[in-house]
């Protein structure tokens, strides 16, 4: 009777002595995010992290090359995806169980200085032979994708010109080879400082980081024959925990909201 209490006893010291590693385990939710979300995530996470006892692992980069290291095992509990179709993917692949928008962006041209363009003249300034026009690579990043969208629209008024635009486009951002900017730089004033683009197109809030560090750069936006709404969803992994679960409807609901909206996001 003795002996089977000792080894109760030394049984519930084993479970005390690696509880705790078990519950630092527990408290940590690992986020995967699309780039774009960089600074307004960080914000909300270390928000809920002032109010909830958990660590908030971040990892940020092209929704579409995100999907292709999920999809490869690469251990996430959430997904913000900058497009509605990686977490749809990942829903389809049994992933996770529901695909929740959260965010809406829009598509706005980066152009340099001394560039003479305005939203009505948009269309005809990047069909200039000489404009050199950057975006981010599609597939890889859903921005590039959004890109081509907008091309698609430029058909519609001017026959021809959809084919032109992907002909010049360059695909500088967002692909698995694209070059890193130096750390602290924001990755569209890198670029455009750089000179690798006369006109860059990506998303307004992106444009809005990059000329707090290029403040000659002028933001252009779309008209409405070329607007493109960008739609940011989320994803919970399959049996990702409460913790989790609890992180998602903090972002879903107020302050997350109210942080998204002081960033730009709709």
């Amino acid at each position: 009777m003795f002996k089977g209490r000792r080894c109760l006893l030394q049984l519930l010291l084993a479970m005390i002595a690696v509880s705790p590693a078990i519950f630092a385990e527990d408290n940590v939710i690992s986020l995967f995010a699309a780039g774009s979300l960089t600074t307004v995530i960080d914000e909300i996470a270390e928000a809920y992290q002032q109010q909830h006892p958990i660590q908030i692992k971040r990892h940020y980069g092209p929704s579409g090359l995100l999907r292709q290291q999920l999809e490869a095992g690469a251990d996430a509990d959430i997904f913000l995806s900058a497009n509605l179709q990686h977490p749809a993917a990942l829903k389809a692949q049994g992933w996770g169980d529901k695909v929740h928008p959260f965010a809406r962006n829009s598509l706005c041209a980066i152009a340099q200085p001394g560039i003479d363009v305005d939203s009505d003249s948009l269309l005809t300034v990047l069909l200039e032979p000489q404009i050199r026009l950057g975006i981010s690579t599609p597939v890889s990043d859903p921005s590039g994708d959004y890109a081509l969208q907008m091309f698609a629209r430029a058909e519609q008024l001017l026959a021809g010109s959809e084919q032109q635009l992907k002909d010049k486009a360059l695909l500088l951002t967002g692909g698995p080879d694209s070059p890193a900017a130096p750390a602290g730089h924001n990755p569209y004033a890198w670029l455009m400082q750089q000179r690798q683009a006369d006109i860059f197109l990506s998303y307004c809030t992106n444009a809005q980081l990059a000329r707090q560090q290029y403040r000659q750069l002028q933001i252009i936006k779309l008209p409405a024959s070329l607007e493109v709404a960008a739609e940011y969803a989320a994803i919970v992994r399959d049996q990702a925990s409460q913790d989790t679960h609890n992180f998602l409807e903090f972002l879903l609901k107020a302050p997350g909201q109210s942080l998204l909206q002081s960033h730009g996001f709709d």
